[in-house]
């Protein structure tokens, strides 16, 4: 298996893996807290960051399974990568926080656009 295949399986079973186990435990704890399955999974995909595991989930297998399908093709992989950064940049952004902040330092106050 060529080291770009083997990097694409590794990946692809540790994204299947992480969802699977957060979707266990949102469906858990709904069912703990007298919520219903329905609600869970609906929260799952609630949240952005499961939406781009997922993506990143479904390339990598792509990547294994047919390296020569529409979804192992440089256009998936790209939008998958741009989604991601994207997420992580307005994610940062938004959330007012810095690596560089002094500890015990307040956050700064930002704005997002809307």
């Amino acid at each position: 298996m060529p080291l770009r295949r083997g990097l694409a399986f590794v990946t692809a079973i540790a994204a299947w893996a992480a969802l699977a186990l957060q979707l266990t435990l949102l469906i858990t704890q709904a069912v703990n807290d007298g919520g219903s399955i329905l609600a869970a999974v609906w929260r799952f995909f609630g949240f952005f960051t499961i939406i781009m595991n997922l993506m990143a989930a479904v390339v990598a297998t792509a990547l294994v399974l047919d390296p020569g399908g529409r979804f192992a093709g440089a256009r998936s992989r790209l939008v998958t990568a741009a989604a991601i950064c994207s997420a992580g940049l307005s994610i940062r952004c938004c959330s007012g926080r810095s690596g560089s902040r002094p500890a015990g330092r307040p956050l700064p106050t930002m704005r997002c656009m809307t």
